[in-house]
């Protein structure tokens, strides 16, 4: 009996409560440090393999990017060049069939077959040409020559042209390398998978190796007129990713995204598999890092692993690296990963038992301590529990027990005085709820502003005393007061929506403090534009709250009094409800403004694009309607209907074509190639492919800008397309003169002009230029030309490049069109985001000149 006893002591509770509370703070704090501990280390040491990985992609990438522009350079010798055009040449010049060309492959598969060594008569006429001799001096340095397995040309076909030493094969026209990189003209960067080489000559066996082979272009760059292909060791890319370590056991691989390991110091070459769970942690578009159990060396264990992709920094062939990608990724032990965490959790353990130790003794201390006082505590407590709450316990301990005596004594002082005001109180709340909630249905169900203010006025009048009542609505930049809505006592709203500045006002403060401000006495103080206004309206106290939508403030809401010091902080608690739901019908009221608007907008596009598909269309079908229904239409009439019918047809094409770019561009799909370009190069490609259409009207194009002009931020197909349909548009419009292209450098950027001599556009069409399907007349048919979407690219394609397009035109005199373009910089990334810019500017448009309006005149009855 007495051990139980001892247990149902309140003492012997308090020490048992204190130790176990302390154990739990222990066991918490354990826990809580090992897994923060943990964390961090995995957080820390995966940010540091993530930026491993990364290091280490950038640089397979870059010998891969080095030894391409290699090969590169190679391609444009006018050696190798001469030496595939010769070989191109033989095709044409004996009018081969593709039966002949067969036949002679074969035939020269024959012979090579036949040859025997680099000195045979008919390999030797291969290897000892110009090209052949051009790539054996690139290979005179030692280490190029250890890198470059082996370096062959070919021509057109596909059949051997030269090489650095006698290869295997005459003809690659089959191999999947050379049908990449000749592309069926086109030409493409090809980069093989590590692989077996297949290319062994006489001076080195086979090995894995890395295939690169890129097209040589003709004079022009338009059409690849044969292929250039290196074999690469593998040795600088094995040891770029296998031999980069931070600690003891961690080491970098490389993968293929089919999940072969295809370089690891430990594994062979193209040896192992990664696990599909690996894979799918490690296999990510961006770096990072991950923890798995399916580590390559550390299976089953908690392993982190760094990853990163290895980019690729140029357009290369689909198929390269096999259509696959590679993966760097990093692995370490996870005994050396956790060994801190561990140290720190032994240390942990430890302290723990010795806090166990302490807390049991001051347990025993304090309980012995409190158990005295606490049954006076107790008594007196029941007292006050019953109702009893005049009772007041006496205790003078002069610490806790002592202060926890004395707030019960303060908490029957309080509940006696609560609950003569409990009523009170709760009437007034719930008044209050009744009027919030009513404004609440009140809003939802309008849609006007001024409704909905004035019922608002008239529900808020019923909570409180205000002689003003208003609401201040910023304009959509927050810096000016767009609308103000005021009602005073017994006289009906006032609107004012003339805009104002809110510099200076109460109002603009509220806004840019994003909190209520409260005027006890305006008579106290002139900080503010609305205290002098006030003071001679007979108003000596006010109140504003801040409207604020979607975490932005959009304007206040404020109520003025004849009588100071109206308003207090308790007020608040009914502004801030209302100023929210006003917040809520401002925006639902902007919001079905918006909606209508995009209503409008899109029935308008709907309709104009229905209209210009129409026309066309309209044409097609009626003469070929002709055709088809009258069997006697004459030779010439049915050529000339055909002609009609091709040309709507293109005209169709392109419209619709257009439609689809300046959807790409305005939804922010189309795929932007930001680079430095020059100008004069884009100029001068511009005008080889429009000079035809010159040529047809006799119209020459004087290029005057510069070939010194610094490089500008831009996308090179996208700036053709903008010059092709400036230039296009100069010669339809033009009969007689010249086109001229001007540049020239303003402050940071770069003007490009073209002028003509055409016949020039209407002041009145100016502003509507660079609008959707909006077109000019021939000026020989009367008729519009083009699709009316031309302009409306340029617009969006210079305002993504972060530059501006305008027209300058006077009737009878000509046309010029310019537009900028920020010069590049080093310092500012390719991929920087530029801003939206406004629609184009339009030379003599009328400026509009405003003034900001005296507050004073505009808001004798104004706010708050």
């Amino acid at each position: 009996m007495v051990l139980p006893s001892i247990f149902k002591s309140f003492k012997t509770k308090i020490t048992f409560s204190i130790l176990g509370v302390g154990l739990l703070v222990v066991f918490m704090g354990l826990s809580v440090t090992y897994r923060v501990a943990r964390n961090h280390l995995q957080n820390t040491i995966g940010a540091q393999y993530r930026e491993l990985a990364t290091e280490t992609s950038q640089k397979v990438w870059s010998l891969i990017e080095a030894n391409i522009k290699a090969i590169s350079l190679l391609a444009l010798s006018s050696d190798v060049r001469t030496g595939i055009e010769l070989a191109n040449a033989a095709y044409s010049r004996r009018r081969m069939t593709e039966a002949d060309i067969q036949n002679r492959i074969e035939t020269l598969k024959t012979l090579w077959s036949k040859s025997r060594g680099a000195d045979d008569p008919f390999a030797r006429g291969f290897l000892t040409n110009s090209a052949s001799d051009y790539i054996k001096g690139s290979l005179r340095d030692p280490a190029d020559r250890a890198e470059h397995l082996s370096i062959i040309v070919t021509d057109q076909r596909g059949i051997l042209v030269g090489a650095d030493a006698k290869p295997p094969k005459i003809y690659y026209g089959d191999e999947p390398w050379w049908l990449a990189a000749f592309d069926h003209g086109r030409g493409s960067v090809y980069i093989s998978d590590v692989q077996t080489s297949q290319e062994a000559t006489e001076e080195f066996e086979k090995l894995y190796t890395l295939s690169i082979a890129v097209p040589v272009m003709e004079a022009t760059g338009r059409r690849a007129i044969g292929v250039i292909k290196t074999d690469l060791q593998i040795k600088r890319f094995f040891e770029a990713v296998t031999q980069v370590h931070v600690a003891k056991s961690d080491h970098t691989m490389l993968a293929g995204s089919d999940g072969t390991l295809i370089f690891c110091p430990i594994f062979l070459i193209r040896n192992h598999s990664l696990q599909p769970a690996l894979m799918q942690a490690i296999f990510k578009d961006d770096p990072g890092w991950a923890a798995t159990t399916e580590d390559v060396h550390y299976h089953g264990q908690n392993a982190i692993n760094g990853f990163a992709p290895v980019h690729i920094s140029r357009n290369i062939h689909p198929s390269s690296f096999g259509g696959k990608r590679w993966y760097i990724f990093t692995s370490q032990d996870p005994v050396e990963t956790y060994a801190p965490v561990n140290t720190l959790l032994n240390w942990i353990l430890f302290s723990g038992v010795l806090g166990s130790a302490v807390l049991l003794f001051l347990g025993l201390r304090a309980a012995d301590y409190i158990v005295r006082p606490i049954r006076d505590l107790q008594k007196g407590v029941k007292l006050i529990g019953f109702g009893n709450l005049h009772h007041r316990l006496k205790i003078h301990t002069g610490d806790e027990i002592q202060e926890l005596a004395d707030e019960f004594n303060e908490m029957a002082i309080k509940l006696q005085a609560s609950y003569t005001s409990l009523e009170r109180r709760v009437y007034e709340r719930t008044k209050e709820l009744a009027v919030v909630n009513k404004i609440t249905r009140m809003i939802s169900s309008k849609l006007d502003i001024h409704e909905i203010f004035e019922s608002l006025s008239d529900e808020v009048s019923k909570l409180l005393h205000y002689d003003r009542i208003s609401v201040a609505l910023l304009d959509e930049s927050r810096q000016q007061i767009q609308l103000r809505l005021i009602k005073t006592k017994d006289a009906p709203m006032v609107v004012h929506d003339t805009p104002r500045s809110k510099n200076g006002t109460v109002i603009g403060w509220v806004v840019d403090h994003r909190q209520p401000y409260l005027r006890a006495d305006v008579l106290e103080a002139k900080e503010f534009h609305e205290d002098g206004l006030l003071v001679e309206e007979g108003m000596r106290s006010y109140i504003v709250v801040p409207i604020i939508s979607q975490n932005k403030p959009i304007g206040t809401f404020n109520l003025a009094s004849r009588r100071p010091r109206t308003y207090s902080e308790r007020n608040l608690e009914i502004l801030i409800p209302i100023a929210e739901q006003v917040a809520i019908a401002v925006e639902t009221i902007r919001l079905f403004e918006q909606t209508k608007k995009l209503d409008q907008l899109k029935s308008e596009f709907v309709s104009k694009v229905s209209h210009e598909l129409r026309t066309p269309l309209t044409s097609i079908k009626g003469f070929t309607e002709i055709l088809l229904s009258y069997k006697d239409v004459d030779k010439k009439t049915r050529q000339e209907f055909i002609s009609i019918i091709n040309e709507e047809s293109d005209r169709l094409t392109r419209l619709i074509n257009d439609i689809l770019d300046l959807s790409k561009i305005e939804a922010g799909k189309a795929q932007w190639q930001i680079r430095p370009l020059s100008p004069f190069e884009i100029v001068v490609h511009a005008v080889k492919s429009i000079r035809a259409m010159a040529l047809e009207k006799n119209l020459p194009i004087l290029v005057e800008v510069p070939e010194t002009l610094p490089s500008v931020r831009g996308d090179r197909d996208q700036l053709i397309q903008v010059l092709d349909n400036l230039l296009s548009n100069a010669i339809k419009f033009s009969n007689i003169g010249n086109i001229t292209l001007r540049g020239a450098v303003e402050d940071k950027t770069v003007r490009i002009s073209v002028i003509d001599t055409g016949i020039g556009i209407p002041a009145s069409d100016l502003e509507k230029i660079f609008d959707k399907f909006h077109q000019l007349e021939d000026t020989r048919s009367g008729k519009p030309r083009g699709t009316g979407l031309g302009l409306a690219i340029c617009r969006e394609i210079i305002a993504h490049l972060g530059g501006k397009i305008w027209c300058e035109s006077w009737v009878g005199q000509g046309s010029r069109f310019h537009f900028t373009l920020p010069v590049w910089s080093d310092t500012r990334p390719s991929s920087e985001p530029t801003k939206k810019l406004e629609p184009a500017a339009v030379h003599n448009r009328p400026q509009r000149t405003t003034r900001e309006p005296d507050p004073a005149k505009t808001n004798r009855a104004g706010d708050p």
